[in-house]
């Protein structure tokens, strides 16, 4: 068989990746984003340069997260822990029409890392031994930032 109908016989080939790879790249994106989508071009995470740090943002960016400005609907579920951090976060994210990310980061150790960026800024980085874990913990790092310590006695 000469190369050329080598080829010919794998349609797409520069979207081709062995197994290992398209693995390590499922664990790295993004929660509704597919590979063949990074690989076209068709998404683009924003990098890292874009990103700043909460502690860093300028008030005008903050003003969206400022405790006047925030719905109480939301203020009072994660105060009274009605519902979890990641819940009412993406509830807020939802009523104020901000842009939510979540990016895999390469944390340090061996743990599994886990990043939340709103509107292009980072509230929260986390490490965990499995993803659904480090996630958690992002969204309740995230949600202590926006919304303060919860208060039960709220």
């Amino acid at each position: 068989m000469n190369r050329s109908h080598e080829n010919s016989l794998q349609p797409g080939k520069s979207f081709y990746l062995d197994n290992k790879t398209e693995l390590k790249k499922r664990n790295q994106l993004p929660a509704g984003i597919k590979i063949k989508d990074i690989l076209s071009g068709k998404y683009k995470p924003t990098s890292r340069s874009k990103l700043i740090h909460f502690k860093n943002a300028t008030a005008e960016q903050r003003k969206a997260f400022h405790a006047k400005n925030l719905p109480q609907r939301c203020l009072q579920n994660y105060h009274t822990l009605a519902h979890p951090a990641g819940m009412v976060i993406n509830e807020l994210v939802q009523l104020r029409n901000l842009k939510i990310e979540h990016q895999a980061i390469k944390p340090k150790t061996n743990n599994f890392g886990h990043r939340i960026v709103i509107n292009g800024i980072i509230f929260a980085e986390a490490e965990d031994l499995n993803k659904a874990d480090a996630k958690r913990q992002a969204y309740v790092k995230a949600a202590a930032i926006i919304f303060g310590p919860p208060n039960p006695d709220y």
